[in-house]
C-alpha cells in the first residue's frame, strides 16, 4: 500500500546553553526585546525558588499560534499547524526555522550562545490509507516483524530507529499508532477537572503517527566540546528535518526501509 503525504501536526524546537546561567533581569530584557517581533507577548516573567529544575521556565512568550518558554538552561520553542501549514511542509519548516533564528538572536542580544539544537516534529498519515488493516497491525507487520498470537490482541505498536548523520546529527524516527477522540462537554465555571473516562467519546480518526527528532548532540560528542550553534547549523537541521519528513519519514512509516544516503546528502555542508 502507498501513503498519502503526512500532515504536520506540530514543532518543537530547543536551544540549549552550556551551563544553567541565573536568572539576571536586565539580561532578559536583552533577550525579550530582540525576540519581540517573532515573541510580541509576554505571558510570565517571574523569579523561581532556588530548588526548581533548571528546566523551568520562568519566561514565557507567545505570538499568535506560538509559544517559547526559557529557562535558566534553554528556550523551547512549541507550535500547533492548522489551516493550509498542515499540508505545506517547507512552509511550516520556514515558520520554525524563522522563530528558531530569532531565538539564537535573543540570545546573541543577551551575550550568550547557545551550544545545543535540537528540532521535532510530528507527522501524521490518515488511516484510510491502510484500507481495513488497523494502523497498530500495520507497524508490526511491516517494522517489528513480531509474531503475535492472536494477532486480534494487538493493540499500540511503536517502531523507532536512532541514526548517526556525518558525525554531527542524531536522527530519530518513531513510529506508532493514534486514535483521535472528540468529547463534548459543556463548560461549567468552577467545576474544576473533569474526569474523561476510556470508553466516552466518539473515535474521529486513527492512523499512524510519526515524531521526527534531529539534534546535534553528536557533534558534542565528536568533538568533545560546546559546540555553537549558529544560523547555517539552523538551516541545516530544518533542510534535514525537510528531507526526512518528505521521503525518509513516509518510506520508514510505509516499508520500515531508511534510506540512510538520502539523509548524509541533505545534511552536507
Amino acid at each position: 500500500m502507498v501513503l498519502s503525504a503526512p500532515r504536520l501536526i506540530q514543532a518543537h524546537g530547543v536551544l540549549g546553553l552550556p551551563n544553567p546561567l541565573p536568572i539576571d533581569p536586565a539580561r532578559d530584557e536583552l533577550f525579550i526585546r530582540a525576540v519581540s517581533a517573532e515573541f510580541p507577548n509576554r505571558l510570565t516573567h517571574q523569579l523561581l525558588p532556588a530548588e526548581a529544575p533548571p528546566q523551568a521556565p520562568y519566561l514565557v512568550l507567545a505570538s499568535t499560534s506560538s509559544q517559547l518558554a526559557v529557562s535558566v538552561a534553554q528556550a523551547d520553542f512549541q507550535v500547533g499547524f492548522y489551516g493550509d501549514y498542515l499540508d505545506d511542509l517547507p512552509r511550516g519548516l520556514d515558520f520554525v526555522e524563522r522563530k528558531m533564528k530569532a531565538v539564537r538572536a535573543g540570545y546573541e542580544a543577551a551575550g550568550l550562545s547557545p551550544a545545543t539544537l535540537g528540532l521535532i516534529a510530528t507527522f501524521r498519515f490518515s488511516g484510510e490509507d491502510l484500507a481495513d488493516t488497523p494502523p497498530a497491525r500495520h507497524i508490526q507487520r511491516n517494522l517489528l516483524k513480531a509474531d503475535i498470537d492472536p494477532e486480534e490482541a494487538l493493540q499500540d505498536a511503536t517502531a523507532k530507529v536512532s541514526l548517526r548523520v556525518r558525525d554531527t546529527y542524531f536522527v530519530n524516527l518513531t513510529l506508532s499508532n493514534y486514535e483521535e477522540r472528540r468529547i463534548e462537554r459543556p463548560l461549567i465555571p468552577g467545576m474544576g477537572a473533569i474526569r474523561v473516562r476510556p470508553w466516552e467519546g466518539t473515535v474521529e480518526g486513527v492512523g499512524l503517527e510519526l515524531v521526527l527528532d534531529i539534534n546535534n548532540n553528536l557533534e558534542a560528542r565528536t568533538k568533545r566540546e560546546d559546540p555553537v550553534v549558529t544560523d547555517e547549523g539552523i538551516h541545516a537541521v530544518a533542510e534535514l528535518l525537510r528531507e526526512t519528513g518528505e521521503k525518509v519519514g513516509p518510506e520508514f512509516a510505509e516499508t520500515g526501509r531508511v534510506a540512510v544516503t538520502a539523509l548524509i546528502a541533505s545534511s552536507a555542508p
